[in-house]
C-alpha cells in the first residue's frame, strides 16, 4: 500500500483500487495536488508568503531559508535545484517504522517480529493492563534479572499488540541506559529532580520526530498541556479517528533500575525517580517499566499498577522451540540438554547456542561438546562476573537454587561461616538479585535461580573463597565437570545413575548446610527442614522426629557398603554400586526425645540411603514408616536418571499406599518420580 503524506490543512482523503497493478491504495490529498517533501509536487503558483506558512514547521531548527529563492526556482520549474535547497533546509521525512522507532534501545540487532517462547502470559497481562478503561494512569512493571529478555519482550509487545499505535506516534520507547549516556535533555531534567519537565521534553521531542514538524515549547509547558498537544499533533498528522482501538498513548522505559535506585527530593514524597516520572505522566497515559529493579510502589487514586512478575527461565521444551522457531538454529539434543542445564533457562545465555554451530568458521560444523562447554563458560563469566565482596552471598544463592529450596526475597542470606570476614552487611535475596545480576528471585514461587555455568571456573587454591568451599559447583551439577562433558554422548544408563546419586547426596548435604548456617551453634538439624518441599506436607511430623549431623561433609567411595556401620561419623557417605546396582549412602542421624530435646541417652543412628525408585523408610527397625520423596524437588539433575512410566493401575495403587503413609516394600513398583529409600537403624556406641 502506497502512502503520500500531506499537511492536514490540505487533506480530503481518498482511497481506491488500482486497475493497472491490482493493488489497493490509500492517498492522502490536499485540495489540489499532494504535498510531500518532494518539491516537484508543490503547487506551481505558491508565493513566498504561502511557502513560509506551509513549510516553516518542517524546517530544521535554526534554518533561515530564502523563500524568494524557493518561489523563483519553483516558478521556473527547476526541480533539481529546488530539491537540493529542500534537502539542505528541511527535516528529513520521518521514518515511522517500528524498527526505526526502536533504535533508542540497546538491542537493535534482533527484529521486534522475532517470536518469543513462554512469554504469552506476560504479554497478555501487559496488554490487558494497558487497555484497561476508566481514564486512569495504567502502569505495567516487570522486574527481572539480566539476560531474561526484557528488552526483546518490550519490542515483541510493541510488534504484537501496539504496532499501529507506534507507527502513528502514540508509543514512545526509551532505554534509560542509552539516553543517560547520550546526555539527552529528558534524562538531564529527570536526574535533576524535575520529572514534570522531563515528561514534557520527552513527548515534545517525540512529537517532532514522528511528525517532522517543529513543536512549539509553549504547548508543552506542563504535563497535562504537553499530553494534550502530543495527542492532538499525532491525531492530526496521522489522521487518527477518536474511536481507533489500541491507540492509547504509552511510554515504555527499559533498564529502569537506573531510575529506581535514585531518590527524588523535589516531589515532597518518598518516591524514587521512576515513581516520580510515572506520576508526572497525566492520566490516561500508560507506562511500561522494565529492568532488573522496576518495582513501583505508589498510592494514587488515578493510578493502576500491574506487576507482571519476572520473565521466567525457559524450560527445556521452550528452549527447543526457541532454537527452531525464534533463532532458527539446528542443534542436536545432547547440546540442548547441556545448554539448558548450564544456563538454567536464561535466554541470553541460551542464545549462545547460535555461536556453537559455527566456531568462527564457515564450515557449518558444531563445536565439540568440550569446546561448547569452554565457549559458554568463558562468555558467561565475562558477561556475569561475580565481585569478591558478593561471592559469599552468591554461593549461598547457588546452593538454594541447586537444591530448589524456597526462600522469600526479603529473607536474609545465611553465608558460609568461614567467609564471615568477607561480609560487611547481611543482604537479602532481593539485594543479591539486584547486585549479582545472575541471581533471580521469583516472588510467585519463592524460588531462586542462577545459571550454574557462572560458577564453573576452576579457581581451586587460587582465591580464598574457593579454597574454603564446602561443596564445589560440579558436585551439585556434574555437567560442569569438563571430563563428564567430553563423554556426555557416550554415558551409559549406569553412569548417568551414578552421577545422579552423587549429585543428590551432595544436594542433601547442601540442604543440611543451609539449615545449619541459620544457627551455627547447632550441628544437629531437623530432617524435616532438610527435606522440606521434597515430601508430602502431611508426612512432615514423621520427619520432625529425626535430626541429622553432616558437619563432616560428604565422603565418596570411602567405605565398604557391606554394613550400615561403615558410615563415617557425622558425615554423608556414598559407595558406588557394583555392576548395574545403584550406590549406597549413609547419613549420620538420630531420633529426637519425645519432649523435643536431645539428651545423651538418645542413641545416635545411621540412616542408610539406598537408591530405589520409590520411597523413603524412616523409623526404628521394628517401627518403620515408608514415605515417598520426590528427588526432583531437591536436585537439579534428577533428569539424568528417569524411571519407566507405570500404568494407571499401578499409579492408583501407589497413590492409595501413599495416602496410608505405608508401602509394602516387598511389592515395590517402579514409578516416574525419582525417590530414595531411607531406613533408620539403631546403632550402639
Amino acid at each position: 500500500m502506497r502512502r503520500f503524506w500531506v499537511p492536514p490543512q490540505f487533506r480530503s482523503g481518498i482511497s481506491g483500487f488500482s486497475a493497472a497493478s491490482g493493488a489497493r491504495y490509500t492517498i492522502r490529498t490536499c485540495g489540489q495536488v499532494p504535498l510531500t517533501h518532494d518539491p516537484s509536487t508543490w503547487p506551481k503558483n505558491w508565493t513566498p508568503a504561502q511557502m513560509k506558512v506551509h513549510l516553516s514547521e518542517y524546517m530544521k531548527p535554526g534554518a533561515t531559508p530564502n523563500y524568494e529563492s524557493f518561489a523563483s526556482l519553483l516558478s521556473r520549474g527547476d526541480a533539481a535545484s529546488l530539491a537540493t535547497l529542500a534537502r539542505h533546509y528541511m527535516r528529513q521525512p520521518p521514518d515511522n517504522t517500528i524498527e526505526s522507532l526502536l533504535r533508542e534501545i540497546n538491542n537493535t540487532a534482533v527484529s521486534a517480529s522475532m517470536p518469543l517462547q513462554e512469554r504469552t502470559r506476560q504479554l497478555n497481562a501487559a496488554d490487558r493492563a494497558l487497555s484497561a478503561a476508566g481514564g486512569k494512569r495504567n502502569i505495567v512493571c516487570c522486574s527481572s534479572q539480566r539476560g531474561t529478555g526484557k528488552t526483546q519482550f518490550l519490542k515483541w509487545l510493541v510488534h504484537m499488540r501496539r504496532a499501529h499505535a507506534m507507527e502513528c506516534g502514540r508509543v514512545i520507547v526509551r532505554c534509560c541506559d542509552v539516553v543517560g549516556h547520550n546526555g539527552t535533555t529528558f534524562m538531564h531534567h529527570l536526574l535533576e529532580g524535575r520529572p514534570d519537565m522531563a515528561y514534557c521534553v520527552l513527548v515534545r521531542s517525540h512529537a517532532e520526530r514522528v511528525t517532522g514538524k517543529t513543536q512549539d515549547p509553549s504547548k508543552y509547558c506542563d504535563p497535562k498541556t504537553g499530553y494534550e498537544t502530543w495527542m492532538s499533533e499525532t491525531a492530526t498528522h496521522f489522521n487518527i479517528p477518536s474511536d481507533t482501538p489500541n491507540m492509547q498513548p504509552i511510554i515504555m522505559l527499559d533498564t529502569c533500575e537506573l531510575l529506581a535506585g535514585l531518590r527524588c527530593s523535589v516531589t515532597g514524597k518518598a518516591h524514587n525517580l521512576l515513581e516520580a516520572f510515572c506520576l508526572a505522566a497525566p492520566p490516561p497515559c500508560g507506562i511500561v517499566a522494565v529492568g532488573c529493579d522496576a518495582h513501583i510502589n505508589v498510592i494514587d487514586a488515578d493510578t493502576l499498577i500491574t506487576n507482571i512478575g519476572p520473565l521466567p527461565p525457559l524450560s527445556t521444551d521452550g528452549f527447543r522451540k526457541a532454537m527452531s522457531k525464534s533463532w532458527r538454529v539446528e542443534v542436536d539434543e545432547d547440546r540442548i540438554l547441556l545448554m539448558n542445564d548450564w544456563c538454567c533457562g536464561v535466554p541470553r545465555l541460551l542464545c549462545l547456542s547460535q555461536e556453537i554451530v559455527t566456531p568462527g568458521k564457515d564450515d557449518g560444523k558444531l563445536m565439540s561438546l568440550h569446546e561448547c562447554f569452554d565457549h559458554v563458560r568463558k562468555r558467561t563469566q565475562s558477561q556475569y562476573p561475580i565481585a569478591k565482596k558478593w561471592f559469599p552471598h552468591a554461593f549461598t544463592c547457588l546452593l538454594v537454587a541447586s537444591t530448589k529450596a524456597t526462600m522469600r526475597g526479603n529473607d536474609l542470606i545465611d553465608v558460609n561461616p568461614a567467609w564471615k570476614h568477607l561480609v560487611t552487611d547481611r543482604q537479602t535475596y532481593s539485594d543479591a538479585a539486584t547486585a549479582v545480576s545472575i541471581v533471580n528471585v521469583d516472588v510467585s514461587t519463592n524460588r531462586v535461580t542462577v545459571p550454574p555455568i557462572a560458577y564453573a571456573a576452576d579457581r581451586t587454591g587460587v582465591d580464598e573463597e574457593w579454597s574454603n568451599m564446602p561443596i564445589f559447583p560440579w558436585q551439585l551439577h556434574p555437567l560442569l565437570d569438563a571430563n563428564v562433558v567430553k563423554r556426555f554422548s557416550l554415558l551409559t544408563d549406569v553412569e548417568c545413575m551414578r552421577l545422579f546419586e552423587k549429585a543428590f547426596l551432595h544436594a542433601f548435604y547442601a540442604r543440611y548446610l543451609l539449615t545449619h548456617w541459620k544457627d551455627i551453634t547447632k550441628q544437629w538439624v531437623s530432617l524435616a527442614a532438610v527435606l522440606k518441599g521434597a515430601v508430602h506436607h502431611d508426612l512432615i511430623p514423621v520427619l520432625e522426629q529425626y535430626e541429622v549431623n553432616l558437619s563432616g561433609g560428604v565422603i565418596v567411595d570411602g567405605q565398604s557398603n557391606e554394613s550400615v556401620t561403615g558410615c563415617a561419623a557425622y558425615a554423608a557417605t556414598y559407595v558406588s554400586g557394583k555392576g548395574s546396582r545403584g550406590g549406597a549412602a549413609s547419613i549420620w542421624g538420630r531420633r529426637k526425645a519425645i519432649d523435643g530435646t536431645t539428651t545423651t541417652t538418645n542413641k545416635e543412628k545411621i540412616m542408610t540411603l539406598q537408591y530405589k525408585p520409590l520411597a523413603i523408610k524412616i523409623g526404628d527397625a521394628d517401627e518403620a514408616t515408608t514415605i515417598p520423596i520426590n528427588a526432583d524437588a531437591m536436585c537439579s539433575v534428577a533428569w539424568l536418571q528417569r524411571c519407566p512410566m507405570v500404568g494407571d493401575k499401578q499409579r492408583t495403587q501407589l497413590a492409595e499406599c501413599q495416602q496410608k503413609n505405608i508401602i509394602n516394600t516387598n511389592k515395590m513398583m517402579r514409578c516416574d518420580e525419582l525417590c530414595f529409600q531411607l531406613a533408620v537403624f539403631p546403632i550402639s556406641f
